[in-house]
């Protein structure tokens, strides 16, 4: 597990707090569009605490690459989780075992009613060039995978990771494997 993905699986935890849900933190998540908005000051006391590298804190005031992948991760996670008692948040160790988004968005892909828009959806995510888009996109599908409600438990820790490294170049981003076998056989 990168340090990104510990990272970002230790604050869904503490977020989770063994069913006891940390409910105002997990709404503004929801609301913030990005993690300079004034809804999104609810996450930064977690955020910089468990950020044990502190050369993935920003030095420019501008969100770092560590800073956005977290904060991306734990919107969708905050997204899917709400109106939900227990946790959607599940992480594996063994890629045999893996809950990607993107597996799930596979499952979601089989039913016809959302193959057109899902499609659509996840052109943009895999062809975007900045990460606001990629971002805005994967919200979007969170969305609409909470609303079918197919989705299951997800791997939130390996999104931050993916996005995480999306960031440092879309040429030569080194996405997740199961990522890559999952986006094959559903597109």
């Amino acid at each position: 597990m990168s340090h990104i993905s510990k990272t970002v699986a230790k604050i869904i935890h503490q977020l989770y707090n063994d069913g006891d849900l940390d409910k105002g933190t997990l709404a503004k998540l929801r609301t913030a569009n990005s993690l300079l908005s004034r809804d999104a000051t609810a996450i930064w006391p977690l955020l910089f605490e468990n950020i044990e590298d502190k050369q993935d804190l920003s030095q420019t005031g501008e969100p770092s690459f560590a800073e956005n992948a977290i904060f991306a991760a734990l919107r969708a996670y905050a997204i899917y989780q709400q109106g939900t008692e227990e946790s959607v948040f599940k992480h594996s160790d063994d890629w045999r075992e893996n809950h990607s988004l993107f597996q799930a968005f596979g499952r979601l892909r089989s039913d016809p009613d959302f193959t057109d828009s899902l499609d659509k959806r996840l052109s943009n995510v895999l062809t975007s060039l900045n990460f606001q888009s990629a971002e805005n996109s994967i919200t979007q599908l969170v969305r609409i995978l909470k609303s079918k409600g197919q989705g299951g438990q997800i791997d939130f820790a390996q999104l931050g990771e993916d996005l995480y490294r999306f960031q440092f170049s879309r040429k030569t981003c080194i996405v997740s494997n199961s990522v890559v076998r999952v986006l094959v056989r559903s597109l």
